[in-house]
């Protein structure tokens, strides 16, 4: 995760300002991951305890629509967005909630560690992703295809294939 959250700014490695809520947010989610896992079994069908699992990202959206300071600006910004981005934004909703179900689903299938720890890999495919539609859709940034930084993400991915295979 260091190796990943790494950036060289002025010819200094350091770690990325993200790289601290990231940590947190991995505490609370495998919690989160861990608690789902214990208690799906306790209701009535999969599908009962999915809905549980998504009010879990829902309910902090509506809370955070209570305040005003984030209310205005939210519409004002869905105002302004064209229907090319509505249609991305719908997209990425589809795409977001598909994963989470294919997600929770394995999780009752399967240990919560390993299912969680198989996210490792999403930064190789969020890389490949970037790839791919950057080459589709102008308005994704470029990814960083320099030599050092590929190295960097090829170790990265070694360590966590090699990770996994001890799990």
């Amino acid at each position: 995760g260091i190796m990943a959250g790494a950036k060289r700014l002025s010819g200094i490695w350091s770690v990325s300002k993200a790289f601290g809520l990231i940590a947190l947010t991995s505490v609370g989610w495998s919690a989160s991951d861990v608690l789902f896992k214990k208690y799906a079994v306790a209701f009535e069908s999969y599908h009962s305890a999915l809905i549980i699992y998504l009010l879990g990202s829902f309910l902090p959206a509506l809370v955070a629509l209570l305040f005003i300071s984030i209310r205005r600006p939210l519409k004002k910004h869905l105002a302004s967005i064209s229907s090319r981005g509505w249609v991305m934004v719908g997209i990425n909703l589809l795409v977001g909630i598909g994963g989470t179900i294919a997600f929770s689903y394995a999780l009752t299938l399967g240990k919560a560690s390993l299912t969680s720890v198989f996210l490792g890999i999403q930064p190789l495919f969020a890389f490949s992703w970037g790839l791919l539609l950057k080459k589709l859709l102008h308005e994704v940034d470029s990814e960083d295809l320099s030599t050092q930084t590929l190295a960097l993400k090829g170790a990265s991915l070694l360590l966590v294939i090699l990770g996994l295979s001890f799990l």
